[in-house]
């Protein structure tokens, strides 16, 4: 039987499925789309407090993404889906996060394949990445570490083959260590690391690097919003790494920010953006108020700087919207 109906009316016309929309991430996602008029389905497990996003005028259905049953019913007409559905960070069970993490991707695929999905943009980690000093690149070695990063890794592959097989085009999302109100801590548990890692325009140590909610929404939206251009470009599979709102391609802000910081600021320098002792503790000044004022994203961040002495416009160096990566 299909998964039953919480609110709303029919499952007809709908435009967008957030998958784990009653997540710390997915709450968000779902606030955003609302908030722009998008009509708006949930696919979360029983468990899953369904309140808040039932008063953001979302459709909700209970089910699992490894039942295909509950993803069919819960797709309906959506031509994007948000996969933001992942295991508890307090589950050990490798067998469950394999079921969850890749199986869940697998069975998506296979029902989007029949349905109108245009594009799926899924969350994956930056822990797939081997732990280094120096900022990550979308082609940087991969060494997953743990069970959830080796079954993200899996997952990634399983969306790639799925996409190249069904047409549907999907984008990977490879997220840091996400942070923002209601995140359960984690900005006490990284800082220093936030203010002056996950805030600075590259972080020095890209695994332990952070982004905030609010950005990773921003980012997951516009690469959405970018897929059929990117698709035609690209492929219908591409990973990027999460950066900021802007969502700008790693390997794009790399080259020009090293650039820039060897043309005009030589607290910076190139490879990995080691700062000098000087450089850093003025960057991190810079963070830790942008903290305290609640606007401690990337964009934020380069907004700040440009008022910087030393530090030149970013604006003529960065690089443009999506699809410049």
């Amino acid at each position: 039987m299909p998964v039953p109906l919480l609110s709303g009316d029919p499952l007809v016309e709908e435009t967008v499925l957030v998958t784990g929309g009653c997540g710390f991430v997915g709450q968000r996602m779902v606030s955003s789309l609302k908030a722009d008029g998008h009509s708006v389905r949930v696919l979360d497990i029983p468990r899953a407090d369904f309140t808040r996003v039932i008063d953001m005028g979302a459709k909700v259905l209970e089910g699992s993404v490894v039942d295909g049953e509950s993803v069919r019913v819960a797709l309906g007409a959506s031509r994007v889906v948000y996969h933001m559905a992942a295991p508890a960070i307090a589950i050990r069970d490798e067998r469950f996060i394999r079921k969850m993490v890749v199986a869940g991707a697998e069975v998506l695929m296979e029902e989007a394949e029949d349905s109108r999905v245009e594009h799926v943009v899924a969350a994956s980690t930056t822990g797939v990445y081997a732990r280094t000093d120096d900022a990550h690149s979308e082609d940087s070695r991969l060494k997953p570490g743990n069970r959830l990063e080796r079954a993200k890794l899996d997952m990634e592959r399983a969306l790639e083959k799925a996409a190249r097989r069904t047409g549907v085009g999907v984008t990977v999302l490879r997220l840091p260590n996400v942070y923002g109100v209601g995140d359960g801590g984690i900005v006490d548990r990284l800082v220093p690391e936030v203010v002056y890692e996950g805030t600075v325009i590259l972080p020095e140590r890209g695994w332990v690097s952070c982004v905030h909610v609010d950005d990773v929404v921003d980012a997951s939206r516009r690469l959405a919003s970018s897929a059929r251009a990117s698709d035609e470009d690209e492929g219908v599979f591409r990973v990027w790494n999460c950066v900021d709102d802007q969502a700008y391609s790693t390997r794009d802000l790399l080259r020009t920010i090293a650039r820039l910081a060897d043309a005009s600021m030589p607290q910076l320098r190139s490879p990995g953006l080691t700062s000098s002792s000087k450089g850093r503790w003025a960057i991190r000044d810079r963070c830790v108020r942008l903290v305290e004022r609640g606007r401690s994203s990337n964009a934020a961040l380069k907004e700040e700087l440009e008022g910087w002495p030393g530090w030149p416009s970013l604006e003529d160096g960065l690089p443009g919207e999506l699809g410049t990566g």
